[in-house]
């Protein structure tokens, strides 16, 4: 249903990209200088968000990953479900991550609670 999260019942294979392991290492640079600190990831592309996503909760939540770690907002959820992934954000300790369409949330969007900002996008395929 929209604005329902995901089932992650039977996960679908995480693409290996180098973009991926990058911001997979940056993210633990940032972690490992303050495991308090927030961030928002932007996309314009939803299926790359859902990867990111995937691969954080797919992470032991031991080092701070997990399903709490991570919260996605894109135009598909329900006004409700963005308010609370928002205020879940600001409010709770154990997420740390923010990911957002850029037309989805974004605009006007004050989050003072973040300390680092990435900008992801999908690689172009100018072929086609």
């Amino acid at each position: 249903a929209a604005g329902a999260r995901r089932s992650y019942g039977i996960e679908r294979p995480l693409p290996e990209s180098q973009k991926l392991r990058e911001l997979l290492r940056l993210i633990e640079c940032m972690r490992a200088s303050d495991n308090r600190c927030k961030c928002v990831i932007f996309s314009r592309s939803s299926e790359l968000l859902e990867a990111v996503e995937d691969l954080l909760i797919s992470r032991p939540a031991a080092h701070g990953y997990g399903r709490e770690c991570a919260r996605m907002i894109d135009g598909k959820y329900t006004r409700e479900y963005k308010e609370n992934a928002l205020n879940h954000f600001k409010s709770s300790a154990d997420c740390w991550a923010l990911l957002l369409t850029i037309s989805g949330f974004a605009a006007g969007l004050d989050l003072p609670e973040a300390r680092y900002c990435f900008l992801l996008e999908p690689q172009e395929n100018r072929t086609k």
